[in-house]
């Protein structure tokens, strides 16, 4: 066990230390340290958004460049995963303007994460995991639900709830299946997505999270590239 740990760190450090990454570091380094998100909320700025968005586009070329089509299914997955990382951009921008225009951002995202859920079913097989997450998206809904004034947003929120943790799920499944490095970035992205948005979630209906916005965009950085490394092969 010690060996397989050591060689999988030893894989994603060599994915880690691709040049090709580095515009996605570079422009991630530029969001935190202009908009403070350590701070407070970034202001609802063009800047903000713009800022925002450029890791995310810079992880769609990363795959668009690196895409390979080796096997139907691998052609497939990445295509799924650079769909969900465009339509990701649409919710950034929506998110940044959070009084107004939240729930286009959450319909964004549902979409998104419809598409990584596509991805992640060419790769889907048996799971002892079942149980387990759905009791974790009831919790976490009935956790957030009493909070909501609007059955409408409970509504949208029960089903981004559901995608949302189907994504971890579908990740987690896959690594029972393969025992991959790509396998384990992919559980990876989806319970970082998972964790991201439940703080969000519980900051905004619930009580206010102290550096919540910090640990948003951490998560959700980290969780865009696990899953946009996740489709590479192994080497």
């Amino acid at each position: 066990m010690l060996l397989l740990l050591f060689y999988h760190f030893r894989q994603l450090l060599s994915r880690l230390k691709d040049v090709q990454l580095i515009p996605f570091y570079i422009t991630t380094a530029l969001f935190f340290v202009v908009c403070k998100p350590h701070l407070d909320y970034p202001p609802e700025t063009f800047l903000t958004a713009a800022l925002k968005i450029l890791p995310i586009i810079s992880l769609a070329g990363y795959l668009i460049f690196n895409f390979n089509d080796a096997t139907k299914s691998q052609g497939i997955y990445t295509n799924m995963i650079t769909c969900g990382l465009l339509v990701s951009v649409l919710g950034d921008i929506c998110i940044v303007w959070r009084e107004v225009l939240f729930l286009p951002g959450v319909y964004f995202f549902g979409v998104a994460h419809m598409f990584y859920s596509l991805g992640l079913l060419t790769t889907y097989g048996k799971s002892v995991n079942k149980a387990l997450f759905a009791y974790l998206a009831i919790a976490s809904f009935l956790c957030i639900a009493g909070g909501i004034d609007s059955w409408f947003k409970i509504g949208i929120l029960f089903i981004y709830n559901c995608l949302v943790t189907n994504v971890g799920f579908l990740g987690v499944a896959r690594y029972e299946q393969e025992q991959s490095l790509s396998a384990k970035l992919a559980a990876y992205g989806g319970v970082l997505f998972m964790i991201s948005d439940f703080v969000i979630a519980v900051d905004r209906w619930k009580f206010g999270i102290l550096g919540s916005e910090f640990v948003v965009m951490v998560t959700y950085y980290g969780a865009q590239a696990c899953l946009a490394l996740s489709t590479l092969n192994e080497h």
